[in-house]
């Protein structure tokens, strides 16, 4: 009754409320006969502020509804119908609050729903106006590659082009979500070679955190692609140019990754080339 109120303040409250149930033992059975109606009707309310406040808690109100990780495969089709709604709402801030869960709703619905739903809508947030949009889409992308949900096939065909102009963006916060975090994908820089051009170009950007996020990429980077790549492609142009920064804390991101560099080339190279 609350979610149907005439005040769209009480609506938004009744709707968010439903994250509250996320640590309860609600049947499926019951839940998606009694709560997925609330959600389907939440994520087209006329008032963006129910849409967005809705939004901002979409995953745990997914995880509310107690589905199995198998069955209910219509339930959990309509679930991410709603969250698509939410990740192309007309406003900017509903957007934003909705891609910062895409991460968690792409482990929640696993390969199929993200490549049958999600998939197609990732071109679109990666270039949305709003930068906040792009900021969290950059950061997610990074968490959803983590978990094994996606197949590496996927996540090299899917993410790569959105990286590479993540990287290059206008904004150094969105540049940075995506450059602190790739080591952890680090296993597929051999087959994302634009992505590692565009880090190299990165190495003489004019903003210090970005030097400083291409340093600690180096060793990864070496690591990846074996010590001919990196002597012969990275050590000049990149790795000995941000030992020499004017900034001490890129510097000493060099130095900080030697460790791992020792590991992927041995002391003798180390020696005689560092």
């Amino acid at each position: 009754q609350l979610c149907h109120d005439e005040q769209d303040s009480v609506r938004l409250l009744a709707v968010a409320s439903l994250k509250d149930l996320k640590d309860t033992v609600l049947p499926p059975e019951w839940t998606t006969q009694a709560l997925l109606p609330i959600v389907k009707q939440g994520s087209t309310d006329l008032s963006w502020r129910v849409r967005n406040n809705l939004a901002k808690c979409f995953s745990y109100v997914a995880s509310s509804l107690n589905l199995p990780s198998t069955g209910f495969d219509s339930q959990k089709t309509l679930v991410v119908a709603c969250f698509v709604a939410l990740l192309q709402d007309q406003e900017g801030e509903v957007r934003a609050a909705a891609v910062g869960h895409l991460a968690k709703m792409v482990h929640w619905g696993g390969a199929r729903l993200f490549e049958s739903h999600l998939q197609a809508l990732l071109p679109a947030l990666a270039d949305d106006v709003v930068v906040d949009v792009r900021s969290k889409c950059a950061l997610a992308l990074m968490d959803a590659s983590e978990g094994g949900t996606l197949e590496d096939s996927t996540i090299v065909k899917s993410f790569t082009p959105l990286l590479e102009n993540f990287l290059q963006d206008e904004y150094p916060e969105v540049q940075l979500h995506v450059l602190n975090n790739l080591s952890r994908i680090s296993h597929l820089f051999p087959q994302m070679s634009g992505v590692v051009t565009v880090i190299l170009n990165m190495s003489k950007s004019g903003n210090w955190r970005v030097r400083d996020g291409v340093a600690k990429l180096l060793p990864h980077l070496a690591d990846a692609r074996g010590l001919e790549f990196f002597s012969t492609v990275l050590l000049e142009p990149a790795w000995l140019a941000l030992l020499l920064d004017p900034v001490s804390d890129v510097r000493m991101a060099c130095v900080s990754g030697i460790p791992k560099l020792c590991r992927v080339a041995g002391g003798e190279w180390i020696v005689q080339n560092l």
